[in-house]
Order: C-alpha cells, then sequence, then structure tokens
C-alpha cells in the first residue's frame, strides 16, 4: 500500500510541473499570398571594337638618311583603327522575385 502511495505521489508530482509550464495560446493565421519583387536597375550594356573603322591600313617604310655609310632601317607601321562602339542592350529596370516582409492586420 505504501508502495502504492509513493508511486501515485511519484506520478502526480512530475506532472504537476508539467502542467505549470504549459502554456497555451490560440491565434488565426492568415495565409499571405501576396507576390513581391525586388527592383533592380541594369545600365546600358555596349560593345567596344578596338578594331572598327579603318583610317590607315598597314605600311612600310625606309627611315634614315639613304647617303654612303649611314644606317637605314626598314620599319613596319601597323593599321590605325578607330574604335567603334555598339549598344548591345538598352538601360532598364528588371524585377526579380524577393520573399515578402511579414506583415500584420
Amino acid at each position: 500500500m505504501k508502495g502504492k502511495l509513493a508511486l501515485i505521489g511519484l506520478v502526480f508530482a512530475m506532472a504537476m510541473p508539467a502542467q505549470t509550464f504549459a502554456a497555451t495560446k490560440t491565434y488565426t493565421v492568415t495565409p499571405n499570398r501576396d507576390n513581391c519583387y525586388a527592383v533592380e536597375y541594369i545600365p546600358r550594356t555596349v560593345q567596344e571594337n578596338t578594331r572598327g573603322q579603318l583610317v590607315r591600313g598597314e605600311s612600310t617604310a625606309w627611315v634614315g638618311n639613304v647617303t654612303d655609310g649611314n644606317l637605314v632601317r626598314h620599319q613596319r607601321n601597323p593599321a590605325l583603327y578607330k574604335t567603334t562602339t555598339r549598344i548591345v542592350e538598352e538601360e532598364h529596370y528588371t524585377m526579380r522575385s524577393a520573399p515578402c516582409p511579414a506583415r500584420s492586420r
């Protein structure tokens, strides 16, 4: 009998703190069906062509005084080009999916 009372007391002692710590709250959750986007600015994309427009073609030349005993050099002159640019993509804004911040109602 004493064993049964001790066992019942032990069960009651363990159940008592569990009830004191267990707090219940009820609240309603409203589903969030919003779509949120992060707006991002995209600058214009330009492609440069360093060999765009030919100004002067490749040539060779003799440099120096062509007289007896002087040093003469045969030099190569590379072609000369004017750089051209081409717009690949104009500036614009784009929207990327982003998580929505929590809102209260």
